[in-house]
């Protein structure tokens, strides 16, 4: 059983890596891993192609991990497991939120929403990225 979860929420982007117009980042990402009791990690990265899940135990692909985690996401927020209890079906939308949200009991149909439940739930900011001053482009930086 996951003993802590953490989640990552990315910045909105108008454009994808290779420069195209890409709309499924314009309301911004979101992706969770956690680890268990013997140490060994779970992530999970769900994207319009597919989830992405990697189940790793070694030191040293964990921390490369997290290393890139921490350097994409310009939010963490760490919560306790805790077993997910829903009332009703789940219906809906797959999106990036409602699949991170799942794992804990939450629902969510954007990275807004289930950030701000989270931080409603007790979620504590483990890690957040500088903003650039206003005007300031990313070619001067």
């Amino acid at each position: 059983m996951i003993i802590e979860w953490s989640f990552g929420f990315h910045r909105p982007h108008f454009r994808n890596l290779p420069g195209k117009v890409d709309p499924r980042g314009w309301l911004g990402h979101c992706e969770a891993w956690g680890y268990t009791e013997d140490q060994t990690w779970l992530f999970i990265d769900p994207q319009g192609m597919g989830t992405r899940m990697r189940v790793m135990h070694r030191h040293d692909d964990v921390m490369d991990q997290l290393e890139a985690r921490y350097a994409l996401c310009s939010l963490i927020l760490t919560l306790p497991a805790t077993d997910p209890v829903f009332r009703f079906p789940l219906h809906g939308p797959l999106t990036c939120a409602s699949i991170c949200g799942n794992l804990v009991g939450i629902r969510a149909l954007l990275p807004s929403g289930l950030r701000r439940k989270l931080r409603a739930k007790g979620a504590r900011i483990s890690h957040e990225a500088q903003r650039r001053p206003s005007g300031q482009s990313s070619a001067d930086a």
